[in-house]
């Protein structure tokens, strides 16, 4: 599964993903100078900004400083209630805690999941081919 697909799928059908939220999507592939470009920006039906930042990997520390840049160019704009939100295919039990801690929302969303609301929804997935096996 392509990054760029599980943006597309979960900007289309915010629903789909998170049936207890109310995203409307009003962001996307943003760019803040000096520290780049973030995934998802919703806001829910609170006011609340949601950025969220997507990875087709297993988590890893360094996503949870890559969300707190794009959290201080936020700030630095007069934004205001902002959660950030990392999704990942995989989330290790240390990051959980870690990102628990430091007060980000994560959700891992397997492959699986994502091919299943294409279908639904009838997307069509970009092939994943791995030039390492193509013959």
């Amino acid at each position: 599964m392509l990054e760029k697909d599980m943006e597309e799928l979960i900007a289309k059908f915010p629903l789909d993903f998170f049936p207890r939220n109310d995203f409307i999507l009003i962001g996307r592939q943003g760019f803040f100078a000096g520290v780049g470009r973030y995934d998802l920006l919703f806001q829910d039906t609170r006011g609340i900004k949601i950025l969220m930042e997507l990875k087709a990997r297993p988590a890893k520390y360094q996503d949870a400083d890559q969300l707190a840049k794009y959290y201080d160019s936020l700030k630095l704009k007069g934004e205001k209630n902002i959660l950030l939100w990392l999704v990942a295919t995989n989330i290790p039990h240390s990051i959980r805690e870690f990102l628990d801690n430091v007060g980000i929302e994560h959700t891992e969303i397997h492959e699986n999941e994502y091919y299943r609301i294409a279908d639904k929804n009838d997307y069509k997935v970009t092939p994943d081919i791995n030039p390492a096996f193509d013959y």
